[in-house]
């Protein structure tokens, strides 16, 4: 096999807290996450599995793609990246390239990589969208040079990639702390019907953690997740929603006020047990009683012209 297509799923933190910093001065976190059916598609390939292009894009695409990778050839370009979503990065910053080019470098790996990318995941959504491509690149280019790493090797470039990467290397929930790379895997949790509200508002995560620095956080605002993982694991979600809290909603509310408008919008619907940021925004979680609800949740804010999807 020469090419494999993988699904990225998407994923929410269901509690974000920040206890501290460490001695290089990044934040240190506790934060409960799972992954939700929202996902992007990665096909990754060598040469010869090029032609597989055309069950992933249409003709039209797939033609102007097989041309990039020919053009790459002839300039000694070894990795490329592209997608459907022209606002995405294909380059070095592309989580997806770097993760190539690491597993490259650790395994020696010298076949030419295509990366297409099909984005469903809102950008700079707190959603792990890129995150998660990463991670399908790590599996699939594991798989297409017949499994030259050991899961603990994977999981070390993943570290390496980005703090989120490590997360998405299993599609169970967990519990990660330090800089988020520590992480401790969790039961199968209860089912939960979930609203995900994105704005036409793109938050970075960089500005989030460096505003927090100067934001007061009301005691009240951290999450037990501790507290969070026995109600979840004991399958009572209307307990566990109490913990359901972000300390960076403080400060990316502060500066995009729509967001904390949406979050009280959220809380008005019938049937929602909470409603909650993820990640560093911007997107909004809401948590329902039953689909019912959350679908007509979902309705209500694709009314409103923002994104809006029902998750499980």
């Amino acid at each position: 096999m020469r090419y494999i297509n993988l699904k990225a799923f998407a994923k929410i933190n269901l509690a974000l807290d920040i206890v501290g910093k460490d001695e290089q001065g990044y934040h240190m976190l506790e934060t409960v996450m799972k992954t939700v059916d929202l996902s992007d598609s990665i096909f990754t390939c060598t040469e010869e599995g090029i032609s597989k292009l055309a069950f992933y894009a249409d003709a039209k695409t797939a033609d102007s793609l097989k041309d990039t990778f020919t053009k790459m050839k002839a300039t000694g370009k070894k990795i490329v990246v592209a997608s459907d979503n022209r606002a995405l990065p294909t380059g070095e910053k592309n989580l997806a390239y770097k993760a190539a080019s690491l597993f490259c470098e650790k395994t020696g790996y010298d076949r030419e990589i295509f990366i297409y990318i099909v984005k469903k995941i809102p950008v700079g959504a707190g959603l792990g969208g890129g995150s998660s491509d990463a991670a399908a690149v790590l599996k699939a280019l594991n798989n297409l040079a017949r499994f030259p790493l050991e899961p603990a090797e994977l999981r070390e470039i993943a570290s390496q990639v980005g703090s989120d990467v490590p997360f998405f290397m299993s599609a169970r929930p967990a519990y990660a702390t330090g800089r988020g790379t520590e992480i401790k895997r969790l039961p199968v949790l209860p089912p939960l019907s979930i609203v995900l509200v994105k704005p036409s508002i793109f938050s970075s995560t960089a500005e989030a953690y460096t505003d927090y620095d100067c934001t007061e956080i009301p005691e009240d605002a951290h999450p037990d997740c501790e507290r969070l993982i026995r109600n979840l694991l004991k399958r009572d979600v209307a307990g566990a929603a109490a913990d359901m809290k972000n300390v960076l909603e403080y400060p990316v509310f502060k500066k995009y006020p729509l967001l904390a408008k949406i979050k009280k919008e959220m809380l008005s619907r019938e049937g929602v047990l909470t409603a909650f940021m993820t990640g560093s925004g911007s997107t909004i979680v809401g948590l329902f009683e039953n689909s019912k609800y959350a679908k007509e949740a979902e309705k209500h804010f694709l009314g409103l012209s923002h994104q809006a999807f029902y998750v499980t």
